[in-house]
């Protein structure tokens, strides 16, 4: 689109100013959101619990929340959480055998798809699927 711009000027004369104006490129929007389901593969443990990464980019600012709720765990105790092999918080079983964890602040080199990638509680693991 072209824009011409004209206006007077106290000595009569017209001054002309002409552009080209853009629209912005538009940036994609993507959003994605694993689900994953915990319990111990050992049976030894009634821990369970269930694990939520949901990754929204929108123009270009990319934000990432993981979520993970426990029950059935040993009140006390502290359960350590890692994603693949990187450790990204703790949750401490309350007196009511449930814990939870929420994490919004991530490397940026965290990736926004964990498909496929295994999640880890104390003793219990999942791993992560689309979610429906």
């Amino acid at each position: 689109m072209v824009v011409t711009v004209s206006a007077a000027t106290t000595g009569g004369a017209a001054v002309a100013i002409t552009g080209k104006l853009t629209a912005p490129t538009p940036q994609p929007q993507t959003n994605a959101k694993f689900e994953a389901e915990l319990s111990d593969p050992t049976g030894a443990s009634k821990l369970r619990g269930e694990a939520e990464f949901e990754s929204e980019t929108k123009q270009g600012v990319t934000v990432r929340v993981l979520t993970v709720d426990v029950k059935q765990g040993t009140p006390g105790t502290t359960l350590d959480v890692k994603i693949g092999a990187n450790s990204v918080g703790s949750i401490v079983i309350g007196a009511n055998g449930k814990g939870s964890l929420v994490v919004s602040s991530f490397p940026a080199t965290f990736p926004t798809s964990l498909e496929g990638v295994a999640i880890t509680v104390g003793v219990a693991k999942g791993t992560f699927e689309k979610a429906h």
